[in-house]
């Protein structure tokens, strides 16, 4: 599920057919003043409830964590995905 109050505008905009700029950019207007707590709370916004109850959440459950550690001329950036619900560690690549 992709979460609203992370998601970007390009990927707001993909969810249906339906969404204008204009929608997209309340969506991010209203989560940058205070995060949506349910899905709910967009249900002005989006009257699709395919959307709305199968494709959207409030929380995120993997995360993308990168960290570059640098000395002197040498550094390493690690990419990793942390899934919240397992607690694990899915993909980690040193680069």
């Amino acid at each position: 599920k992709i979460n609203i109050n992370t998601a970007s505008y390009r990927v707001l905009s993909a969810l249906t057919d339906n969404m204008t700029d204009d929608i997209v950019s309340e969506i991010i207007r209203r989560r940058n003043v205070r995060p949506f707590s349910s899905v709910s709370e967009v249900r002005d916004l989006i009257s699709d409830d395919n959307v709305l109850n199968n494709m959207l959440t409030v929380k995120s459950f993997i995360f993308r964590i990168e960290a570059t550690a640098t000395v002197d001329n040498a550094s390493v950036t690690i990419t990793a995905y942390y899934s919240r619900d397992d607690k694990k560690i899915l993909y980690w690549a040193e680069e």
